[in-house]
């Protein structure tokens, strides 16, 4: 009988060698991994207002994500894209402050919501001055 490892800890940066695994050991000692997150690159050095490219959700169920970037000013929403089209604002948690922020993403760091699964999410920038930010993360 085999036992299933999981290691669900934030998915940050470029490297996919900090995606979660799912590790398996069969009776005979073969190890089985599997990727069990997905990398999403939400905004890319973005000066624009505007919301980004929607990402499908999958069946994932949180994105765990860093917000960086040169820009001196900034607001981010995220938003969840369902079968009606109509883009709707997700409860932001701050990662780093252990809180739910009351409005919009304003300071670089990391922050998560739950996703729904089979939809799609979005950035979209409300105001950004002063140079660029970035949003990337895992959904998990």
């Amino acid at each position: 009988m085999g036992f299933i490892i999981t290691n669900p800890s934030p998915v940050l940066g470029n490297d996919p060698n900090n995606l979660p695994k799912k590790m398996s050991v069969t009776e005979s000692g073969v190890v089985n991994v599997s990727v069990i997150g997905s990398l999403a690159n939400l905004l890319d050095s973005v000066t624009a207002t505007g919301a980004g490219d929607p990402v499908s959700t999958q069946s994932y169920k949180n994105f765990v994500f860093e917000v960086w970037g040169t820009a001196t000013t900034f607001s981010i929403k995220m938003q969840v894209v369902g079968p009606s089209g109509v883009a709707r604002d997700l409860k932001i948690w701050d990662e780093l402050n252990n809180a739910f922020l009351s409005g919009n993403i304003t300071t670089a760091g990391v922050y998560s919501v739950s996703i729904p699964s089979q939809m799609s999410i979005q950035a979209n920038v409300i105001s950004v001055s002063g140079g660029n930010v970035n949003l990337e993360g895992g959904m998990l």
